[in-house]
């Protein structure tokens, strides 16, 4: 993937037709956190990222797994395994993704907002004060 810009929001409450978006079932692992090492399965498929130093901009890079990898590897991660719904909301050109924790996460954690961007973009959306 190379370089990414990504952005994330606290969202007060989910809009009123999230269910006519589309969206991906989302679990994932750690296995490290500096660097950033993860596994995910997202739908039916499987992947191992790396994610370099940095919070706005970083270096981020997805390999392929098979699902035995995967399975294999999530056994080993450190902490909870997070299972979250992942909403891709069409917004000014870009995909805003909604993400929406399930249990046991679901009443502690509130829904992200989710924005990646190109590197050539500084400033896409401007951050509202109040988690909005």
């Amino acid at each position: 993937m190379g370089k990414e810009i990504e952005r994330k929001f606290l969202v007060k409450e989910l809009p009123s037709n999230i269910d006519e978006y589309p969206y991906l079932e989302l679990e994932q692992g750690y296995l490290n956190t500096a660097p950033v090492v993860r596994v995910r399965k997202e739908d039916d498929s499987y992947y191992l990222t790396y994610k370099g130093k940095g919070l706005l901009e970083r270096e981020e890079y997805n390999l392929s797994l098979t699902k035995e990898a995967y399975d294999h590897m999530i056994q080993k991660a450190d902490g909870n395994i997070i299972s979250k719904r992942r909403y891709l909301i069409p917004f000014n050109g870009y995909t805003v993704e909604l993400d929406v924790f399930n249990k046991p996460f679901h009443r502690r954690r509130r829904p992200l907002r989710d924005g990646r961007f190109p590197p050539a973009l500084h400033h896409p959306v401007r951050r509202s004060r109040g988690g909005r």
